[in-house]
């Protein structure tokens, strides 16, 4: 049979809930099946996850607990005893109801995307403001109801009573800050990518008669040779507009790169001894690739007094700045050791 606390050994405040609680459940337990083996261990996963969320579609999806409950009796009492048991130890109250409907499993899990992946997304460059854009340098401020293409890449903008900026062609977006200055009357101005079809209805800048209010935008360009420039402003009363770029959206870009690689050697003559050790040192920054020990001739040919001089090992340790390489060598008669390094950095082509 379903198992329950007392009331009495909750708190007060607790107690009602508790109350609710148990007549949505004696509604549960009275629709579900028959059958003795189950029913035990139905009711009590019931009862489980009507606790658990109850709180939620309360206060949260603002729903009586005891009419959800009873909207729920023939999911509860038809559900497979697996589902139900995954169901009650859902973290999540959507999670309980996919995993009670069996959608769980069929759903496609979101990945994170890669930030900054060259191939997709936008690389953001803030800059100094700078003025493209003042309507007050024309005659006449912008008409209510007009709507007008304005630069928003290339060197100088003082043909739209701008300044001279730099800012660089084939962007993705631009970020503008933007200022109404004394309309005429309420209205609101909308900025958007030059060559769309449609005007957008969302408002970039509303605005009340007379006043002088300011906003940021990001602004797409369209990625071709007419409207790569341009964007388009709209404003639905007289005013004047004011407009400056504080940063620009551009595609990420791959810079091819090689390998840069040169060869550290260091040759010593080793009187006859036992033991003996040699380190080498890479250039700063660079890698260390390889290191060869008694590399004393460089076309392969069997070292002279080979059997004299045994490499007893070799190691490369990382530094701060820099790689070191050490070779430990056993000798027994003197004789030249010629130790190399091949040391390795990525030079990149911008």
């Amino acid at each position: 049979m379903l198992t329950m606390k007392s009331v009495a050994e909750f708190p007060a405040q607790a107690k009602s809930w508790l109350l609710v609680l148990s007549a949505a459940c004696g509604l549960l337990i009275a629709s579900l099946p028959v059958n003795a083996q189950s029913r035990t261990e139905r009711g009590e996963l019931t009862y489980a996850i009507v606790k658990k969320w109850g709180v939620v579609v309360q206060t949260q999806h603002h729903k009586n607990v005891r009419r959800w409950a009873q909207q729920m009796v023939p999911l509860f009492a038809k559900a497979p005893i697996g589902r139900l048991r995954a169901a009650a130890v859902a973290t999540t109250f959507e999670g309980m109801n996919d995993e009670l409907m069996g959608i769980a499993a069929s759903k496609t899990p979101i990945t994170a995307s890669l930030l900054g992946d060259p191939h997709s997304d936008l690389m953001f460059t803030p800059m100094l403001p700078c003025r493209i854009l003042d309507t007050r340098f024309f005659a006449e401020p912008l008409a209510a109801g007009e709507i007008r293409n304005f630069l928003a890449t290339g060197n100088s903008f003082a043909s739209q009573g701008g300044d001279f900026c730099q800012i660089p062609n084939n962007l993705g977006a631009v970020f503008l800050s933007v200022t109404v200055v004394q309309p005429d009357s309420a209205g609101y101005l909308t900025l958007y990518p030059s060559g769309t079809v449609f005007r957008p209805l969302a408002a970039n800048v509303n605005f009340t008669a007379g006043q002088i209010i300011n906003n940021q935008a990001v602004v797409g360009m369209y990625n071709n040779s007419a409207f790569s420039s341009t964007f388009s402003l709209y404003t639905y009363a007289r005013s004047h507009v004011v407009i400056d770029i504080v940063g620009y959206f551009k595609p990420a870009q791959i810079y091819p790169s090689q390998l840069d690689c040169s060869i550290a050697t260091k040759t010593e003559t080793v009187t006859s001894q036992s033991t003996h050790t040699t380190e080498l040192r890479c250039p700063d920054s660079t890698t260390m690739a390889t290191l060869a020990c008694n590399a004393r001739d460089p076309n392969g040919s069997p070292f002279a007094g080979a059997a004299d001089a045994v490499i007893m090992g070799s190691d490369i340790e990382g530094g701060i700045s820099f790689d070191t390489g050490t070779c430990f060598y056993k000798t027994g008669a003197t004789q030249t050791l010629t130790t190399k390094a091949r040391c390795c950095r990525y030079r990149t082509f911008r």
